[in-house]
This record gives C-alpha cells, sequence and structure tokens, in this order.
C-alpha cells in the first residue's frame, strides 16, 4: 500500500510539475490545504530562481539587440564603442531591473496561487500554474524587446 506522499509527488509527475525524482518525500508534503508559511522555499532554490530570471532577461537583451542592429543599423554597427557600450549597460539594466521584477512577479505569483493549492492538486490547478507561467515568460520577452527597442532608438537616433 503506497502512501499519500507517494501518489502526491506521482501526481505531480503525471501532470509535470516535477522535472526530477525525488528520493523522499519532503517533510512540507502533508495532507492540508498548502499555504505560503506551509511550504517554505529553500535558500538554494530561490537563488537559482533569480539567476535563472535575470540570466533569461539578459539573454532577452542579447538577442532584441542584435536583431535591432541588423535591421535597423546593420552589422557593421556592432563593431563600434557606441555599441560595445549599449550592450554593458544593457546588460546590466537587464539582469537587475528587468531580472529583480519578473522575480517578483514569480514569486507574488506563487504565493498567490499557493493559496489554492491543495494535496494532491486538482488538474485545473496545474494547468492554471503552467498557463501563468507561460504567460509571465512571454510578458518578460515582450517586455524585454519594447524597453530594448525603446533604448536602441534613444541612442542611435
Amino acid at each position: 500500500m503506497e502512501s499519500s506522499n507517494v501518489r502526491f509527488i506521482r501526481t505531480l509527475y503525471r501532470y509535470g510539475a516535477l522535472t526530477h525524482p525525488l528520493k523522499a518525500a519532503p517533510t512540507f508534503l502533508r495532507r492540508k490545504p498548502a499555504t505560503v508559511t506551509s511550504m517554505p522555499a529553500s535558500e538554494g532554490s530561490i537563488q537559482t530562481q533569480r539567476q535563472s530570471t535575470a540570466t533569461f532577461a539578459v539573454t532577452v537583451f542579447i538577442g532584441s539587440a542584435v536583431f535591432l542592429h541588423w535591421r535597423y543599423a546593420g552589422m557593421a554597427s556592432l563593431l563600434t564603442f557606441k555599441a560595445l557600450g549599449f550592450f554593458v549597460v544593457g546588460i546590466l539594466v537587464a539582469a537587475f531591473a528587468l531580472g529583480l521584477a519578473f522575480y517578483g512577479m514569480q514569486r507574488s505569483l506563487m504565493g498567490w496561487l499557493a493559496r489554492f493549492a491543495t494535496d494532491p492538486p486538482s488538474p485545473t490547478y496545474l494547468s492554471l500554474a503552467k498557463a501563468l507561467g507561460t504567460g509571465l515568460l512571454a510578458l518578460e520577452v515582450v517586455a524585454g524587446y519594447l524597453l530594448t527597442r525603446a533604448a536602441f532608438f534613444w541612442m542611435y537616433v
């Protein structure tokens, strides 16, 4: 007979909420509604989430900046000191401003979603969490491109 924690973890795997195997069920998985205080995040996972958000923001900035140089100024403009300054300042701003803003949005969204979590989570809850995460990622791409475009035209026009 399997325990409720094993069934819960199998449910998470089935709906794609977990991507790596767990050797033992964490102690915070109990038969009660989940709250923000009952599901503490480890410091390592918070640091990883911060880094991945900042890395994604920098990747969006670099991709957008290369595209804008190619489209409007020509690829030869990438070899100027003006472009070097644009990339150095832009990477720092993207990592801190966009990365931290979207990290805060992710954390607040997770806190909001944790109020509705139950043990085991329903398929509707898991699909809602995935859809909101995908929407936030798309919003980060759009915001990163628009901010890069505004900075590009401010600097080059």
